[in-house]
């Protein structure tokens, strides 16, 4: 069952909630912020990508710092990578049940 796990459907969980989460922090509608857009487009500043990668390591449980959000500038990019660190099938199980 476990190594039956949609990546596709991980990737647009995942993204979704970092979405949703980077808009919480931006205080914006999260149907405003598009997965494609740079984070200096957005509004994006040092504290912010600060406050984001904590968030990304709560809700994924990777290290995660600001160069490496900065490093991937957008929240598609982003998503990206985090699914590269999880890679194994138990981690994006878990991953699953923390986003939905």
């Amino acid at each position: 069952l476990l190594s039956q796990i949609n990546t596709g459907s991980v990737m647009t969980d995942l993204k979704h909630h970092l979405r949703d989460e980077l808009a919480a922090l931006l205080d914006m509608d999260p149907a405003l912020v598009s997965t494609t857009a740079y984070f200096d487009e957005l509004g994006v500043d040092s504290l912010i990508a600060l406050r984001f990668a904590r968030k990304v390591h709560d809700l994924t449980n990777i290290e995660i710092d600001v160069e490496c959000v900065l490093e991937n500038p957008t929240l598609a990019q982003l998503a990206v990578f985090v699914d590269t660190q999880l890679n194994d099938v138990a981690s994006r199980t878990a991953l699953l049940e923390r986003v939905r």
